[in-house]
């Protein structure tokens, strides 16, 4: 049953994404273990091949195979659970050959020798294509989401990305990839004299020859037979590619599923962020309100009005200089509010709101402390996750 039919098991989908060192690795994992803890089965999924997922669950590792977080003794009634992997493209790569090759299973459903798969992966251009995290990361992970979806292990998946950067490569790989299908490249690829002749002048015709019996002593008819090869098994699963990404495009485009988009309390921040959301918007993406990461926490001894007694031994000039801090403090989160403030009149949605931590989450109880103390991911879960 496709992910996408309305009578699946549907599991929400919660993308964090925003530029590099806004910290929504750390609240992609504070997310995914509150949901945890409030009885749900969560998933969170790195796509960033740094470790820093893997050491804000304090552990020593992530694979590609969802490893389970010991979140401590479940409460009363408490069915939650928390597992977390990283993205392998080779792996996905080959699961999805082994599952998509025409010849997997026997008509008694058994596994039979997938002798098109061998071959696709014993292909050198497989292997070359196979090995490149730039080429295939995008398209896998949209393979590896729609696993996770299809599996229906989870009431909730939580993905932590790259930095914004490789957004463009990430949501429009599912789209390439169909235009792909949509020309006349695999069938180039696949016979080119053939393909050539198909269409076209006779001088057009005469010169495509030509220009491949060029190719062919250049590149050797070697290399142009496993291009061939290869194109011949792989294009009879490059439409099952697009309509697994598609799948996983629907659960995106569909509340309470969403992307969460971090930002930094400052105008650039803020305006890449909002580039971003339109982008996702004008794709069909559904968006959660703006998280604004790291605001500046006001000391509850500096809120206004109130008055600091300092010891009778104090260095000259304390007084001054705390009502100084106290100055530029107030200057700055009035400048931030003004920002967050903005971003809700251009977006038309509350703001998250996330105090700056003085300590980096590294374990399950700093996280457990992050998101006691976030109000803003009660907002979000609230919204995103349950549908209110």
């Amino acid at each position: 049953m496709s992910v996408s039919d309305p009578g699946a098991a549907r599991p929400r989908l919660l993308v964090f994404a925003g530029e590099g060192g806004v910290g929504k690795t750390t609240l992609a994992a504070a997310t995914a273990l509150k949901a945890s803890l409030s009885g749900l089965r969560v998933a969170v999924m790195t796509i960033d091949p740094a470790p820093r997922l893997a050491d804000a669950l304090g552990l020593e590792r992530l694979d590609d195979e969802p490893l389970p977080v010991d979140t401590g003794e479940p409460g009363p009634g408490n069915s939650g659970s928390l597992h977390a992997l990283r993205l392998d493209s080779r792996g996905t790569f080959d699961r999805m050959v082994d599952r998509l090759a025409d010849d997997n299973t026997t008509a008694d459903n058994t596994t039979a020798d997938n002798t098109t798969a061998e071959r696709i992966k014993a292909n050198p251009i497989y292997q070359a294509v196979a090995a490149s995290t730039g080429s295939s990361g995008p398209y896998m992970a949209f393979q590896r989401l729609h696993e996770l979806a299809e599996s229906k292990l989870w009431d909730l998946i939580v993905v932590d990305t790259p930095p914004a950067l490789h957004a463009e490569e990430l949501l429009s790989a599912p789209s390439r990839l169909a235009a792909l299908l949509e020309t006349r490249a695999v069938a180039l690829l696949v016979d080119p004299a053939r393909a050539a002749a198909g269409r076209g002048s006779r001088l057009a015709r005469a010169t495509a020859t030509v220009v491949l019996g060029l190719v062919e002593r250049v590149t050797g008819a070697a290399l142009l037979g496993q291009v061939s090869s290869f194109v011949t098994d792989f294009a009879r699963m490059m439409e099952n590619m697009v309509e697994r990404s598609r799948d996983v495009e629907t659960l995106l485009a569909t509340p309470p599923s969403c992307f969460v988009l971090v930002s930094r309390a400052s105008a650039a921040s803020a305006y890449a962020t909002l580039a971003l959301r339109e982008e996702l918007l004008d794709r069909g993406f559904a968006v959660a309100p703006i998280v604004a990461n790291g605001l500046t926490p006001r000391p509850a001894t500096a809120a206004r009005g109130s008055k600091i007694d300092l010891p009778a031994d104090a260095p000259p000039g304390c007084t001054q200089l705390l009502e100084r801090v106290n100055a530029e403090l107030d200057l700055l989160c009035q400048g931030e509010a003004e920002l967050t403030a903005r971003i809700e009149d251009s977006t038309h949605a509350a703001v998250l709101r996330v105090e700056h931590l003085a300590v980096e989450a590294g374990s399950l109880e700093d996280l457990a402390l992050l998101g006691a103390g976030l109000p803003a991911l009660d907002d979000l879960l609230a919204a995103a996750v349950r549908g209110e």
